[in-house]
C-alpha cells in the first residue's frame, strides 16, 4: 500500500470559500476549476483564512 502527500488549496469564489484537496504532486489547474465550478473569477486569500476554520 502506498501512501502520498496530500495538499489543500483555498479558493474565493466571491465570498465563498472552495477547499481543493489533492495528491501532493499535481498542479490545480485554475481555468479548469473555474469552468467546473461556473467561477468567473477565483483568487486565493492571503490572510484571514482561519475565519473559515473556526
Amino acid at each position: 500500500m502506498m501512501y502520498g502527500i496530500a495538499k489543500s488549496i483555498l479558493f474565493l469564489v466571491g465570498e465563498e470559500p472552495v477547499m481543493v484537496v489533492t495528491c501532493g504532486d499535481v498542479k490545480v489547474s485554475q481555468s479548469r476549476l473555474k469552468q467546473h465550478l461556473g467561477a468567473g473569477y477565483l483568487s486565493t486569500p492571503a490572510s484571514g483564512v482561519s475565519r473559515w476554520f473556526i
